[in-house]
């Protein structure tokens, strides 16, 4: 049957229904849905609350640099007065220096962490090869 040759309906439940079970069949042909494995991205174990904040602490000063610098190039496209050189040096230094010392807390909390875990495997030399290979980045060989 056609659309047009379909009773009239009488509430508007059916009419939500009809309207939904339409785009489904629709979007089922068009776009089928596909089983995918996401794989969702957490930080590290070691990453500690202080590493939050260096990376808080950077992106802010990024941020205020891409700020300053997009306002000078505007201003200089427009030909008004100009932003400060000095201003830009000294948003693009701040910048620099938090990147050091987000780079800076990352090695240390890294260090510290695997620091504490070797501690904690003293005994136990399996254990601690395991942490060595994975600091070293080894993989394991595969059995043929």
């Amino acid at each position: 049957k056609q659309w047009y040759q379909r009773r009239v309906r009488e509430t508007t439940e059916e009419c939500v229904s009809l309207y939904e079970t339409t785009l489904e069949k629709i979007l089922d042909e068009l776009a089928p849905l596909e089983e995918r494995i996401v794989n969702c991205s957490s930080k590290p174990p070691w990453f500690t609350q202080a590493c939050y904040d260096a990376l808080r602490s950077r992106r802010k000063a990024e941020r205020k640099y891409r700020r300053i610098y997009r306002k000078a190039l505007k201003r200089r496209h427009q030909k008004r007065k100009q932003v400060s050189q000095c201003k830009i040096e000294e948003a693009e230094k701040h910048y620099l220096k938090e990147i050091r010392h987000a780079k800076l807390v990352f090695k240390e909390a890294r260090r510290e962490y695997f620091r504490k875990r070797l501690q904690a495997t003293e005994g136990n030399p399996a254990a601690t090869y395991q942490i060595l290979n994975y600091l070293l980045e080894k993989k394991k060989k595969k059995k043929k």
